[in-house]
């Protein structure tokens, strides 16, 4: 559909709400739009930058309602109203490139944060792991078995790096995930979280040494 029978079918739509609702404001606003093409389903709909602000009144769930029902009317066939800032076809084709590359932005950072959450369940087994075998330990008030728990943990946690990690790149999330289960491990062994810690970087070193 080109530009000019985009505007005629939504100079015919305003008059056909306008005779349906009762909303001065919105009529004026429904003026100020223009009509620039059909996409699939969508009729796009667009404003000059200086009247933008008025498309909210099209977008009110109510007015939109009866909006699209008319729209469906005039194309006979199911029909969504889409705003954009702009009034021609190339308004709309750099509306559809920002949308894309915003879709883009946001699936990349649906993708990170979902393989951030999956690192940070997986500290969270071992954390919870590590309070399993604790309270399972014979005498666990006794320090030298409180000590032997952490050295036996310590080496746990750095099997799991390797499961975890096995390139051996952490970023922030690892680490900060990696450091919940090193307090986990120090509280349960009564001792400062940065005593597990170097326990953990000894370890960590001797097996890229042995490595």
């Amino acid at each position: 559909m080109n530009e000019a029978e985009a505007r005629g079918i939504w100079l015919e739509a305003v008059e056909r709400v306008k005779d349906r609702t009762l909303a001065p404001t919105l009529w004026r606003a429904l003026e100020m739009g223009s009509g620039v093409t059909v996409d699939g389903d969508f009729f796009v709909v667009g404003f000059p930058p200086t009247d933008s602000p008025m498309s909210g009144y099209l977008s009110s769930s109510e007015h939109r309602v009866i909006i699209e029902r008319v729209l469906t009317e005039l194309l006979e066939k199911p029909t969504r109203l889409k705003i954009i800032e702009g009034t021609t076809a190339a308004d709309y084709d750099a509306y559809k490139k920002r949308e894309a590359v915003a879709e883009d932005t946001r699936r990349t950072a649906q993708e990170r944060k979902q393989v951030e959450r999956a690192v940070e369940r997986q500290w969270e087994v071992v954390a919870e792991k590590c309070g399993r075998i604790y309270a399972n330990t014979p005498l666990r008030q006794l320090p030298h078995i409180r000590a032997r728990f952490l050295l036996d943990a310590v080496q746990m946690v750095c099997d799991e790096m390797d499961r975890i990690h096995p390139d051996g790149k952490i970023d922030e999330i690892g680490h900060r995930a990696l450091a919940r289960v090193v307090d986990r491990v120090a509280t349960l062994a009564d001792v400062p979280s940065a005593v597990v810690g170097a326990e953990l970087v000894k370890a960590l070193k001797a097996r890229g040494a042995a490595g």
